[in-house]
């Protein structure tokens, strides 16, 4: 059971985090994917090990609460991660100062982001519904 869960997650995280990446263009190349990429595969993972199953069964899991899951975080950071795409040079001198200023928090909050993500799957596996 645990590598169909893994592979249903990782399929709906890099299909959201491409949606992401090229069709609402919220990064430029393949750093931004990796980031996308593992937040959605892991909120995914965690949110379908944790949810009611429902839905139809492929592969033996039931993948909707996966992807109801992953859309969820996709469309919190739609909302919350500005475009990467300044319009003029003054946008981008101030977009500049500003990565430089939330470089670091951001950092941190996705580390512990991807931390806790991790333990919640964890204990999802150690103790099963």
């Amino acid at each position: 059971m645990f590598w169909n869960e893994l592979v249903v997650a990782f399929v709906i995280g890099l299909t959201l985090s491409l949606v992401l990446v090229f069709g609402f263009r919220r990064t430029r190349g393949m750093n931004g994917m990796a980031g996308h990429f593992l937040v959605l595969f892991l909120a995914s993972w965690a949110g379908g090990l944790w949810a009611r199953p429902y839905g139809p069964v492929l592969l033996g899991v039931y993948w909707f609460p996966f992807l109801v899951t992953g859309l969820i975080v996709s469309l919190l950071i739609i909302a919350l991660v500005p475009r990467d795409i300044p319009h003029t040079e003054s946008e981008a001198l101030e977009q500049i100062q500003e990565k430089r200023t939330l470089f670091t928090f951001g950092s941190a909050i996705f580390w512990v982001l991807l931390g806790v993500l991790s333990g919640v799957i964890i204990v999802g596996y150690t103790y099963p519904r």
